[in-house]
């Protein structure tokens, strides 16, 4: 594949759209927030958010978990009453801990009467820059412009690592779920997130280590470990309704995702293959708490073109716009545009 997508972090830009049953009005119980970040996971600014408010975590919900390597926007709500000043106050703070390639800014939506929850979100809107587009990729894309064209709704590679590093958080949600054994679950993590694992003291053991870290981090690996287990078995169920030469297979690490090279095969496979359960874990009341939904196995998006920048007939690059379900992944669909751009 030759595309190239997130070569900065202005190239991937990602708003979160609310679910109108969220309520914001004067009752004064909860503040709503909207937080824009780039250089930190959503896990990573509650975690920061909780230190400047000294609030516990359970008081601090966000709907949505965002990536690091991306320009995001997304609301949260914190069980406080902030005001406009203290929200200046935070945003100072809050800079004084960041590196240089990181940011985040707050701002104070309004009031609620009750906390967000986990996935209770409309989707997500995508402002997406795309390198090393072919001049016969761009008539593909050019012709193909408001089309809703269907892919496969994989998890992708960043539910299970960061970006740089290997993605390997599923094996880790693997070891805590079924409790085999947490210093293995610690040696595993130290290779996905060096920076948090050493912090341990050496005194302190991998299970009480894993008790430290805050429940949301913990569900979130436990998640990654079922959503591992969704692909896979979304994986084997695309193989069985395709023939071999109408699919392509592309790889990263442990993590295989099988693609259909033509639109039409997809739309033939969809009967065979609406949706799959999946358990997962959301963090939320104070607890971690095992969830089940069906995801669909497919889904469909149509974007628009906002830009073209053509350096010369190899080397095109194409700004994209579209919206996809809460859940959805932009990467997966950018892929599934390849594929299908590549054989045309």
């Amino acid at each position: 594949m030759c595309w190239r997508i997130k070569q900065s972090n202005q190239d991937f830009i990602v708003v979160e759209i609310p679910s109108p049953a969220n309520t914001f009005n004067t009752k004064r119980n909860y503040s709503i927030l909207t937080i824009t970040k780039s250089g930190l996971r959503t896990i990573t600014v509650i975690e920061i958010l909780c230190r400047l408010l000294n609030l516990p975590e359970s008081s601090i919900v966000a709907s949505g978990l965002k990536d690091e390597d991306a320009i995001t926007t997304q609301w949260i709500t914190v069980k406080q009453i902030l005001t406009h000043n203290d929200i200046s106050n935070l945003n100072k703070s809050a800079s004084e801990l960041l590196s240089e390639h990181q940011s985040i800014r707050v701002s104070l939506f309004g009031y609620s009467d009750q906390s967000a929850r986990p996935g209770d979100l409309l989707g997500n809107a995508f402002t997406i820059t795309i390198r090393n587009v072919s001049d016969e990729q761009l008539i593909w894309l050019t012709t193909n412009e408001g089309v809703s064209l269907p892919f496969i709704n994989y998890y992708d590679c960043q539910r299970f690592g960061l970006p740089t590093g290997p993605k390997l958080t599923h094996r880790v949600g693997d070891l805590l779920i079924n409790k085999k054994s947490y210093s293995k679950a610690f040696e595993i993590l130290s290779l996905v997130e060096s920076e948090l694992c050493n912090n341990k003291p050496p005194f302190i053991s991998a299970r009480k280590f894993f008790n430290s870290i805050g429940s949301g981090r913990k569900a979130f690996y436990m998640s990654s470990y079922r959503s591992y287990l969704w692909n896979e078995s979304v994986r084997k169920l695309v193989l069985t309704c395709s023939q071999e030469e109408q699919v392509i297979a592309l790889s990263e690490g442990e993590h295989c995702f099988v693609y259909l090279k033509d639109i039409d095969a997809i739309f033939r496979a969809r009967p065979l293959m609406s949706a799959l359960e999946m358990k997962g874990f959301k963090y939320f009341n104070a607890k971690i708490n095992e969830v089940a939904r069906l995801r669909p196995i497919t889904v469909s998006a149509a974007y628009k073109i906002i830009d073209i920048e053509k350096k010369n007939s190899a080397s095109i690059n194409i700004v994209l716009s579209f919206m996809l379900p809460c859940g959805s992944y932009a990467t997966s669909y950018l892929k599934q545009l390849e594929v299908f751009a590549c054989k045309h």
